[in-house]
């Protein structure tokens, strides 16, 4: 815009200075009639006819002269801006056409990141799945090992999913860290609360911390969530056998027992039923 006013001003100056030169340097050569100079009488001092007529033409002539300047350089002065009219059109197309492709080949880039997220979260969730129904005690370290790099791939991605929680809450969970392990939990059950395996696991780390009641209330949760998930109801028979509250304890533990089996013998093994070890009604509901 700033180059099309000066490109304007030096042709209107241009213009002007060949007027000027015009108006100055202008002859008139059609008949004698027109260059015949003013002739005064003598005694008198008034113009004859002939000589206003020839001075008449002459400013005629520099008027028609000026308006055929002025007409011209306005002509030629619209084809210029047609010029770069056209000018600006065709770079503003091209400008188009190259951020278009830019726009393009960003968006295609970016539905390949987003796959290559989907992906990676897709087959750390299917990896916990796996150990999702193993007690967070029985986890093996083998198990994390082999999903805890998908879980970083998540955290370079920047995808803040419940799994790199779950992952790092049991990781902590092995290494005794109880704490932090409750942290993580706590974080992932923000993210998905309804995922009750979450809140079981919540509930086995408030049972290492010492706080049962807390405990109950994160099994209670889950029960809330999925009534049929066995784990719940064999970590609220463990609340309750440690309570030394017999009959809650093996209500729960039958119903443990009635959606998995497993739990016969792991009634057996888990200290917590030792109150219970020695009981006939006990040892006839693992049998």
């Amino acid at each position: 815009m700033k180059h099309l006013k000066l490109i304007i001003f030096v042709f209107i100056f241009v213009l002007l200075l060949q007027t000027i030169f015009a108006q100055k340097n202008t002859t008139i050569n059609k008949t004698a009639i027109i260059n015949k100079p003013i002739d005064y009488k003598q005694n008198q001092g008034i113009a004859s006819p002939e000589s206003i007529l020839a001075e008449s033409q002459r400013n005629f002539d520099r008027s028609l002269t000026t308006l055929n300047i002025v007409v011209t350089g306005m002509g030629v002065l619209v084809t210029l801006i047609a010029i770069l009219v056209t000018i600006a059109i065709g770079l503003g197309f091209f400008q188009y056409s190259k951020w278009s492709k830019i726009r393009k080949q960003a968006e295609k880039n970016l539905r390949e990141i987003q796959e290559i997220r989907n992906r990676a979260e897709n087959e750390v969730n299917e990896s916990i799945k796996k150990i999702k129904d193993i007690s967070i005690e029985k986890v093996s370290k083998e198990d994390i090992g082999q999903i805890k790099h998908r879980v970083e791939e998540l955290e370079i991605l920047g995808i803040e999913a419940p799994a790199r929680f779950f992952i790092r809450g049991v990781d902590y969970y092995k290494k005794g860290n109880y704490e932090l392990s409750l942290k993580a939990f706590e974080k992932a059950i923000e993210l998905d609360p309804k995922d009750n395996t979450l809140w079981v696991n919540k509930g086995v780390i408030l049972f290492k911390l010492n706080k049962p009641e807390e405990a109950l209330k994160a099994f209670e949760k889950a029960i809330e969530l999925d009534p049929k998930d066995p784990n719940v109801w064999f970590n609220i028979s463990c609340y309750y056998s440690i309570k030394n509250k017999k009959e809650e304890a093996l209500l729960n533990l039958k119903k443990a027992i009635e959606l998995d089996s497993k739990h016969k013998d792991d009634a057996k093994k888990d200290e917590d039923f030792k109150f219970l070890w020695k009981d006939e009604d006990f040892k006839k509901l693992v049998s």
